[in-house]
């Protein structure tokens, strides 16, 4: 498959865009009247509980099919080996500096104004370090996997013939299909699959089940063109009307009286849901980026460091708005721009400009007159 600069651009602004709404989805926490989450405010209003629910339905989904269909593309350029070694440097290695420096900072922080008593053990082996970094985690599983496979099939001939067979299909016959490997791989559970086990409380397989096939749908996207048309291309009428029937049935499923039927169609409808979210997700930014400003290009070269540092600044603020008992939509309302801006700062002033902090918070290797490449991790 062949792709144009313009289409990976809008792609990869696209996942830039999908982890910046991660400043809105934990500020909007904050608000919740109905979680529970770090740092709480108790005039939480209603309106960021639903604002929490749309993003959930389709940000962390996007976000793993577009990984799969960017380390398809490296795995095309680099090789397997090549790959799995960049892959490692950018992953890992923000992973663990974040976990061991920012959210350390942060959970010194919530035990110092009250809000959370983490000692050192549980931090470190109760996977508290990890806090937001958590996809990464699985990102890393899903690339080890991916290698692996590619040892028994390094032609990738195999994600042809499965991503031909997709092709072939009516695209509702195959968001009727696509929901179902998650409902099985979850439903593991009811048969005594210990899915709910964690390792080091970092990772347990049913967050690596959740989103597994994203990534790996992503990854077959990439070897088709028209696979690849399928799912950018798709009117927004049909989509949305499809989208509201999943959720209708998704909130009349309680009335079911067998439990059994509930929880498979429960999870079928989730995840349609998902699916959903990511197809419109794609063709609405395939019909507005037409054109990849600067600004674009700045906030996606940024976007990496505005996810791995924002969740330290949103807590932070949050303490002090709450403390102070500023109102829900004025707090939601200086919380995230400020973030996005003192984040963004601290890329292009800091990360940007050092090699050892672009190594460390970034996984990249630049000199200090080169300017890192823009993108979020594949």
């Amino acid at each position: 498959m062949t792709t144009s600069p313009e289409r990976n651009e809008y792609l990869d602004v696209m996942r830039a865009t999908l982890m910046m709404l991660g400043v809105v989805l934990h500020t909007s926490q904050i608000y919740n009247p109905i979680g529970s989450w770090l740092v709480r405010a108790e005039d939480g209003h209603i309106f960021f509980y639903y604002l929490i629910q749309t993003i959930t339905a389709f940000r962390i989904p996007a976000f793993f099919f577009l990984s799969g269909f960017f380390s398809t593309m490296l795995i095309l350029r680099t090789g397997y080996g090549a790959f799995f070694r960049s892959r490692l440097r950018r992953i890992a290695i923000p992973l663990v500096v974040t976990g061991l420096t920012l959210n350390m900072l942060q959970t010194w922080l919530l035990n110092a104004t009250g809000w959370t008593d983490t000692g050192l053990a549980a931090f470190l082996l109760r996977g508290e370090w990890v806090q937001h970094t958590w996809f990464l985690v699985n990102l890393l599983a899903y690339v080890g996997v991916l290698t692996l496979l590619g040892t028994f099939s390094p032609t990738l001939a195999w994600f042809k013939v499965i991503s031909a067979a997709l092709d072939r299909m009516p695209f509702p016959v195959l968001l009727v299909l696509l929901p179902l490997p998650s409902v099985f791989l979850i439903g593991l559970g009811t048969v005594g699959v210990p899915i709910y086990t964690g390792v080091l409380g970092i990772m347990d397989l049913h967050t690596l089940f959740l989103y597994v096939a994203f990534f790996m749908v992503g990854c077959l996207v990439f070897s088709n063109d028209r696979l690849f048309t399928k799912f950018t291309s798709q009117k927004f009428t049909p989509l949305m009307l499809w989208a509201s029937l999943a959720l209708a049935l998704y909130i009349w499923l309680p009335a079911l009286p067998n439990e059994l039927l509930k929880s498979v169609a429960t999870t079928y409808l989730r995840f349609s849901i998902h699916w959903l979210g990511v197809c419109v997700f794609l063709r609405l930014f395939k019909a507005l980026l037409h054109r990849i400003t600067p600004l674009w290009k700045a906030l996606s070269e940024a976007s990496y460091t505005v996810y791995l540092s924002h969740h330290f600044v949103v807590v932070s603020l949050g303490i002090v708005f709450v403390k102070l008992a500023v109102p829900a939509v004025i707090g939601f309302v200086v919380i995230v721009p400020l973030t996005l801006a003192l984040t963004f700062w601290l890329h292009s002033h800091l990360v940007a400009r050092y090699p050892a902090l672009s190594l460390l918070f970034n996984g990249k290797a630049i000199t200090p007159t080169a300017p890192a490449q823009y993108g979020t991790p594949a």
